[in-house]
């Protein structure tokens, strides 16, 4: 009885988010809609450029984490330089590249621009969650050539596109709302009863089920493999210098480091793409690794993110760096 009980409720759901995949699809996804390939903007972003700031360091929660601003102008010797710091979560180039792109290009004058990120932050080239498309769409505006030809290729036709997201969201939707109901069946009966009801309705047993995102690459990657450039033409890299070359923006990238499972991955992942990374590094004013202070917890708040000491230290570092590279020139002299 309790079998059944499961496996009506699975069919019901199921039918529901069958019936209407283009409803979903339109209000609650970042899906392309009829006539363009590219999303609508969203609302506004949390960014708000300062625009006069001459150098901006851009870059996911650890530019916010990892770069101290004080010590950053004690160590450049130049306490009036103004400086401004995008820290976007979970963000990596596409979003970068938006941000200069409609947001400090447009409002400001030739300021220096630092990307601070992890090799495969810069590499990544697509969409791998739509947490990072929705991340993404505030930064859009209605002119997006690039970002609609390397994003949203998947999806010329709009509603298309739309309907085909919209499935996919249902099927998550349902894998789980499946990981919702095991976890609140308690013991192995229960869960054998979910298990049969999951199997009845799809197909396939519920612990060996394929758990789909919402843009189709697999839960798991971070960022997904599919999602890495493997030439320097699948990257934002070459769009961002153009960017920034067009508005006379010094170009520069400050590799970050990590620690534990996040080192692992990254250096996991990039394994034959030192090609990819030296082509990247000549599109850029200055491109510079910032050295890992030690695995030592005392240098780390977790794994990605640096402490208060560590953070200090790295600055100084990084201020080292771009006084070598002489990319300030007489800002904030």
């Amino acid at each position: 009885m309790r079998k059944l009980a499961i496996a009506d409720a699975l069919w019901l759901l199921t039918a529901l988010f069958a019936a209407t995949p283009p409803v979903v699809g339109y209000l609650a996804l970042p899906a392309a809609r009829e006539g363009t390939a590219v999303p609508l903007p969203g609302a506004p972003g949390e960014v708000t450029v300062d625009p006069q700031a001459e150098l901006f360091i851009i870059g996911n929660s650890k530019a916010g984490s990892d770069i101290d601003v004080p010590t950053l102008l004690a160590a450049l010797g130049r306490p009036k330089l103004k400086v401004q710091v995008i820290s976007i979560g979970s963000a990596t180039l596409p979003v970068y590249y938006a941000v200069v792109k409609n947001l400090v290009a447009p409002q400001t004058r030739q300021p220096v621009v630092v990307v601070y990120a992890t090799p495969i932050e810069i590499l990544t080239s697509d969409l791998t969650s739509d947490r990072r498309d929705l991340l993404l769409r505030p930064y859009l505006t209605a002119d997006e050539p690039v970002i609609g030809r390397k994003l949203y290729h998947h999806a010329p036709d709009g509603l298309q596109g739309m309907r085909e997201r919209a499935v996919t969201a249902r099927d998550a939707t349902l894998s789980r709302l499946a990981d919702v109901v095991a976890a609140a069946v308690s013991g192995p009966p229960g869960r054998a009863h979910l298990d049969a009801a999951f199997a009845e309705v799809f197909g396939q047993s519920w612990a060996a089920r394929r758990r789909p995102s919402l843009t189709g690459v697999p839960i798991g990657g971070y960022p997904s493999e599919s999602a890495i450039g493997q030439v320097l033409d699948d990257t934002f890299v070459v769009e961002l210098e153009a960017v920034c070359d067009a508005h006379g923006i010094p170009l520069v990238f400050a590799v970050s480091p990590v620690t534990g499972v996040i080192l692992a991955r990254e250096e996991g992942r990039l394994r034959g793409m030192e090609t990819v990374l030296a082509d990247a590094r000549a599109h850029a004013d200055g491109w510079f690794v910032l050295p890992n202070p030690g695995p030592q917890r005392v240098h780390w708040r977790d794994d990605e993110h640096m402490s208060e000491v560590a953070a200090r230290a790295n600055t100084e570092l990084l201020a080292s760096e771009l006084r070598r590279l002489g990319v300030l020139g007489a800002r904030g002299e």
